[in-house]
Parts: structure tokens; sequence; C-alpha cells
């Protein structure tokens, strides 16, 4: 269980914001959301090998996306699609 004790001159915005993230790094609440219903071994098994093929996809994406060989290498942006230019 995360915890956070008052320091010296914090407001308690700031004593709840710290208590927000620890909560948030801890993955309690990925926990809770993940175990809210049941999910067999192969729902798991699954899930997770769709994960790691996204992952996988991601990574090689950012790879040829960085790489110096393309002319027309550029910087990752946010945006996980490609989309046609408008005319």
């Amino acid at each position: 269980m995360p915890y956070v004790e008052l320091r010296d001159g914090e407001s308690a915005e700031s004593l709840i914001t710290r208590f927000r993230v620890s909560v948030q790094r801890s993955g309690i609440l990925r926990e809770l959301k993940d175990r809210r219903f049941f999910r067999s071994k192969g729902e798991k098994a699954r899930a997770a090998a769709q994960r790691a093929l996204r992952a996988m996809r991601r990574r090689q994406r950012r790879q040829l996306d960085r790489s110096p060989s393309r002319p027309e290498a550029r910087p990752v942006t946010a945006r996980a699609h490609w989309s046609a230019p408008t005319p």
C-alpha cells in the first residue's frame, strides 16, 4: 500500500498529488481493473501475445523511422497510424 508522510510546510494538494503518483507507480489501480472480471489463462495468454506483438511492431516502426538509410527519415511523432495526405 502506498504511504506518504506530510513534509514540513507541504500543502494538502501536494500531499494528495504525491500520494496519487505513488498509487499510479505501484500499479494498484491497474491490478484492480485487471481483476474486476474473471479472465481465463487462455485469455490472459492471448492478451499478452497481442501486447507483445504490438510492442514489437512499435519498436520496428520506430527503428525504421530513425534509420539514417531511409531518405525520408523523420522524427517519431505521437501519431500511431498512417494517414494519406489530403489533396
